[in-house]
């Protein structure tokens, strides 16, 4: 079985629109976000489709949280295979 960390923002909202595709391969998702109320409902949502999944709250600039998110998710998940990272430093800075 494959684990996933889906690093995002909005609610984690990218990690429940790809977790079909994901979770046909067996995958476990973590969701990981900022708003840890966003995470925890797209959790709920990917286990809704019968899949294993976690939800933490995680701010990426924090370097310390980020490390413990990864050793968090491969010790619940059985290991952390795939890391997709939608979330970053930077916005609403007049960025395109």
């Amino acid at each position: 079985m494959k684990a996933v960390m889906d690093v995002n923002f909005n609610g984690a909202f990218y990690a429940f629109k790809h977790a079909p595709n994901r979770l046909k391969d067996g995958a476990s998702v973590m969701c990981a976000d900022i708003d840890e109320q966003g995470a925890q409902s797209t959790a709920r949502q990917v286990e809704d489709l019968g899949a294993n999944s976690g939800a933490l709250g995680l701010d990426v600039a924090d370097t310390a949280a980020l490390r413990t998110a990864l050793d968090k998710t491969a010790e619940e998940m059985g290991g952390l295979h795939i890391l997709m990272n939608n979330a970053g430093v930077g916005a609403n800075r007049g960025w395109p």
